[in-house]
């Protein structure tokens, strides 16, 4: 199919695309040095709405060069046809698929931005909790996918919550110690009260380690010490 290449400096015509990444002013910046050098022929991409597909970075530098802006109209193309596009030249960060699906309204992704807005958390952080310790690897992939679901939206920001309370006292963001203390937590025998109290003396001794194994080993030393009644954190009950 050929699409008519059409020509305007009506700017305010384009529009972002709900769901596409936000534009980067240090892109737009290298883009506008570029085409002050040499201005290459180049059109962008927009639908029957003028939503644009291809090319918002473009538009911006062409808008601050006061140049004509080149576009073609592909009827019926939308996210999905953006995201191709921008497969091919820059690949979307986390950061930038967490962005499109809250600006699609998902309140999972919304979920997720939210607690590491509320909590100063990194995403990683954040879906490693959402599935409760467990390195966070299939919430990766269904983050990157689109089909995220985290049914238990109050029960993750209450880990969360207890989690930082051992943060509060000794910095545990490192990615074994907060996968170790999100395991611990769901043990019904961890009393994250009394860990932290053995913790206000015992703080020196707890250490990040290679592998989240060993940093439960270490928790649960730490959790026992002078108890008579001994807890095995190793294993989740």
């Amino acid at each position: 199919m050929t699409h008519l290449i059409k020509s305007t400096t009506d700017y305010n015509k384009f529009r972002k695309l709900n769901g596409n990444r936000p534009v980067r002013p240090n892109h737009v910046k290298r883009i506008v040095e570029s085409m002050q050098k040499q201005l290459l022929p180049t059109f962008i991409e927009v639908n029957e709405h003028y939503e644009i597909i291809d090319g918002q970075h473009r538009i911006e530098a062409l808008k601050e060069l006061e140049l004509p802006v080149n576009y073609i109209v592909n009827v019926g193309a939308g996210l999905q046809e953006a995201q191709r596009h921008n497969e091919i030249k820059q690949k979307w960060s986390y950061l930038d698929i967490l962005e499109s699906h809250c600006a699609a309204e998902n309140d999972n992704y919304i979920f997720i931005k939210y607690l590491m807005n509320q909590y100063n958390l990194t995403l990683l952080n954040v879906l490693c909790a959402c599935e409760k310790g467990n390195h966070g690897q299939r919430k990766q992939y269904a983050f990157i996918k689109g089909t995220l679901q985290i049914p238990n939206k109050k029960e993750v920001e209450e880990l969360v919550r207890k989690a930082l309370k051992i943060n509060a006292l000794t910095n545990i963001m490192r990615k074994t110690m907060w996968t170790a203390c999100l395991k611990c937590l769901q043990n019904v025998d961890f009393d994250v009260d009394v860990f932290i109290q053995k913790l206000t003396y015992l703080k020196d001794q707890f250490t990040p380690q290679v592998t989240v194994k060993q940093q439960i080993a270490q928790i649960e030393e730490i959790y026992n010490y002078k108890n008579r009644n001994k807890v095995n954190l190793r294993i989740t009950k």
